[in-house]
């Protein structure tokens, strides 16, 4: 049957007529075919030395022991549609076999062929070929270079074929090839670090591959669009674990190239490292992974930087898991990664280990309805994240200082099912939000949110949270560590009948709604129902106080001046948030021992702010009258907030070295604003309010909102502002003689002129403009 099938393919290739000069031994030649084999013949070899400069369709060459394809056989050939391989059982092509071809098939066809060796430049030459197939074969060693300099070929096609081992750079330098495909039962016992280095591959297809071991970087340095693992099994190991042939280019650094996109599918991975894959953009979907690990050491001649060189990742951008399971990411697994985004949606996940994002600069990271057993401490230790979140997951444990000694922008767990969470989470960390909604915390560590940290805000609303039975504040007794902003509201929380002033902070609602701290309707978690929540009562020296935990809420209790010392006695070491109201004459001091941070003074006719102390992070006035009388030194403190909103600020003795991130000034009316040396403002924001001078305060803004306002005189420092929003402002002159312009009174009562402030032109006139500039210049015409 098989002498049949053979008959029948040497006949196609027949033509009527003879017109090859030269025939080689055991072939047939018809016209413009070749058909060569050793069936018939005692010798079972070939060797195809030269064809000589000939024009050939179809060149077949089949049954045979052994084949050797020479150095440059085919000089001056023009093959037009076929050159077939078929039943040979050791294939050889030396190097540069296709050298000078003057023109290639459309079709190079080796199937049931066993190659021992694909030698160096095998293919080089062969360029323009629609199908390069390797079908029901073996190949034992695919040599560096073999694919070397092969052009212009739509596919480069492996089916049903053993592969013993692919060398490093074996199909590099294949330029322009559209499809490379390892297809249907494949099997390959060794892939070497950067087998595709440097080739230019439009798309990789592995699909139902099997890789007994593979460097875990024999992706990286191609030129292509797309790489598609799916139905594969793949072994990594790390390229330097591994004694495999290395080749170190002297004194030549490559263009780092990188796969577009990365997908893999249905398969298992023994070890998945994300940024050795050389690709953009990393999609895995319904795979098995038995560990996300370290990057290392990539490549001492290639340009990429490992763990070990203290840089960042350069090409991988994005990685997303869908629906798949992880038994642990490892420690240093994202280790100096610089990506854009990270996702892990409807995944299991064994373990995230200590240390797993060290050094890393990310923007999003998202787990989504997914599950965690353990994520370890320290997993984000000296990484800058952006935000992190935690959606529908169910997380077994978050261990004590997870985020240790990290920068976060934000941190959300929402609707999601914890068992545990540690002490100390956010010691040493940076962050401006952490947020947990809707979610139930089964055991909540009383001191999860203590240490030492900066963090912005913190909110905890629609939850249950379980923090073993007793009532507990959840934030630090040390004032320093506490948010400047806190909600905690709608929440079942655990409360002890006996804890009055801590249930009193936790269940009352305050009357002020203007406050940064906003707890709000949360109610005890049955059998309790009704415990003592009555707040402590205190009065010294004129002022009542109802201290309820952390915050102390205070009054006047009569018409006369009354003094606050803000470290006295009365707060316990505790009080974080101070707020002051209804007095006639109030005066505000205080020494270095004071632990207060937030100040609030409302509805007060004189205020006096003499000495604040060093604690003070928010200062806000609402409908009152204030002077600033002290020293104004505030080197020591770490301002967030001052707002003034319906005040008058009369006088500033003195401001020196305030660094302060915002000052919000709302329906009010500024006095004169000496020199503030030494300071600076991120973010001014003045909302219906009149100024009776400007330089000072613009002189040290970094970025002004201002609208619906009015100046009593030329805005100074306007061009030293980075950024400026100005919209339907009013600038007056008022100053044209020693007397304040008599049409300004409605704006600057009581304001008086300076001899330095008079103008020899007096004009008014309404700016209404909107602008944000990177670099101020404004010339006004009023």
């Amino acid at each position: 049957m098989r002498r049949i099938t053979i008959f029948i393919i040497i006949l196609m290739f027949f033509d009527d007529a003879s017109s090859i000069s030269t025939c080689p031994r055991q072939c047939i030649c018809q016209e413009h075919s070749i058909a060569c084999s050793c069936e018939d013949s005692e010798n079972r070899e070939l060797i195809i030395s030269s064809l000589g400069s000939t024009y050939i369709t179809s060149l077949v060459i089949h049954t045979c022991d052994k084949v050797t394809i020479s150095n440059a056989s085919f000089s001056g050939v023009v093959l037009v549609e076929r050159l077939s391989f078929i039943g040979i059982d050791r294939l050889f092509f030396e190097p540069n076999a296709f050298k000078d071809i003057l023109q290639s098939p459309r079709q190079l066809v080796i199937e049931e062929t066993t190659i021992p060796n694909l030698a160096p430049f095998a293919f080089a030459g062969l360029s323009h070929i629609d199908h390069l197939w390797f079908r029901n074969s073996k190949i034992g060693t695919i040599a560096a270079e073999a694919f070397h300099f092969l052009t212009s070929v739509d596919y480069v096609y492996f089916r049903r074929t053993h592969i013993e081992r692919i060398e490093r750079r074996a199909f590099s330098k294949m330029y322009q090839i559209g499809n490379v495909y390892f297809k249907d039962a494949i099997r390959i016992g060794t892939i070497e670090s950067e087998a595709f280095s440097g080739a230019q591959i439009d798309e990789l297809v592995v699909d139902d591959v099997a890789v007994v071991t593979a460097v875990d970087t024999m992706l990286i340095n191609v030129d292509g669009r797309s790489v598609r693992i799916t139905n594969s099994s793949i072994y990594f190991v790390p390229r330097l674990a591994a004694n495999f042939l290395e080749f170190h280019t002297q004194n030549v650094v490559e263009k780092w190239v990188s796969w577009s996109k990365c997908e893999i599918s249905q398969s298992r991975l023994n070890l998945l490292a994300p940024a050795k894959f050389g690709c953009i953009s990393l999609i895995v979907r319904h795979s098995q992974i038995s560990k996300i690990d370290s990057i290392s050491l990539i490549s001492r001649d290639l340009e990429v930087i490992g763990e070990n060189d203290g840089g960042y990742s350069r090409s991988l951008n994005s990685l997303t898991i869908f629906n798949s399971s992880i038994e642990a990411i490892n420690s240093m697994a994202f280790s100096n990664y610089s990506m854009d985004l990270i996702v892990l949606n409807s995944t299991q996940i064994g373990r995230i280990k200590p240390m797993a994002f060290e050094k890393s600069k990310i923007i999003s990271i998202v787990f989504e309805n997914s599950k965690i057993d353990v994520i370890d401490s320290s997993v984000f230790h000296n990484s800058k994240i952006g935000t992190i979140n935690f959606e529908a997951m169910d997380i077994q444990k978050i261990s004590s200082e997870f985020a240790q000694n990290s920068s976060l922008n934000r941190l959300q767990i929402r609707n999601s099912n914890i068992f545990e969470i540690g002490a100390n989470l956010f010691e040493g960390v940076r962050m401006q939000s952490f947020e947990i909604c809707d979610s139930r915390v089964h055991e909540f560590d009383k001191t999860a949110l203590y240490g030492k940290n900066e963090i912005t805000s913190i909110s905890i609303t629609g939850s249950d949270v379980s923090t073993n039975g007793s009532s507990a504040s959840l934030l630090s007794a040390n004032t320093a560590e506490h948010p400047t902003r806190f909600t905690l509201a709608n929440n079942t929380i655990d409360c002890a009948s006996a804890s009055c002033s801590i249930n009193s902070f936790l269940l009352n609602t305050p009357k002020h709604t203007n406050l940064l701290w906003r707890v709000a309707n949360n109610k005890c978690r049955p059998p309790m129902v009704q415990p003592c929540r009555a707040p402590k009562f205190v009065a010294h020296r004129s002022i009542v106080c109802s201290v309820r935990g952390m915050v102390a809420e205070c009054a006047c209790n009569n018409d006369g001046p009354a003094t606050l010392r803000l470290d006295d006695g009365i707060f316990a070491n505790n009080v974080s948030m101070l707020i002051i109201g209804d007095c006639d004459a109030l005066r505000v001091t205080s020494s270095s021992t004071s632990k207060v941070t937030q100040l609030y003074i409302f509805r007060t006719i004189k205020t006096e702010l003499a000495q604040l102390p060093a604690s003070l992070r928010v200062l806000q006035v609402y409908h009152s009258s204030v002077r600033l009388v002290g020293d104004g030194d505030f080197a020591m403190n770490s301002w967030k907030l001052w707002h003034f909103a319906n005040s008058h600020l009369e006088r500033i003795r003195r401001i020196a070295n305030l660094s302060l991130e915002t000052l919000k000034i709302e329906h009010s009316r500024i006095g004169t604003v000496p020199e503030l040396r030494d300071s600076r403002i991120a973010r001014l924001i003045i909302v219906a309010s009149r100024l009776e001078s400007t330089e000072s305060l613009f002189a040290v803004t970094r970025s002004l909102e201002m609208r619906d306002s009015a100046i009593f005189s030329t805005p100074k420092g306007l061009g030293t502002i980075n950024s400026a929003q100005l919209q339907n402002n009013t600038l007056l002159e008022c100053c044209r003689h020693p007397v304040v312009d008599q049409k300004c009174s409605i704006y600057f009562h009581g304001s008086r002129c300076e001899q330095e402030s008079l103008s020899l032109a007096h004009k008014a006139a309404n700016s209404k403009f909107s602008m944000i500039l990177a670099s101020f210049a404004i010339i006004l015409v009023f």
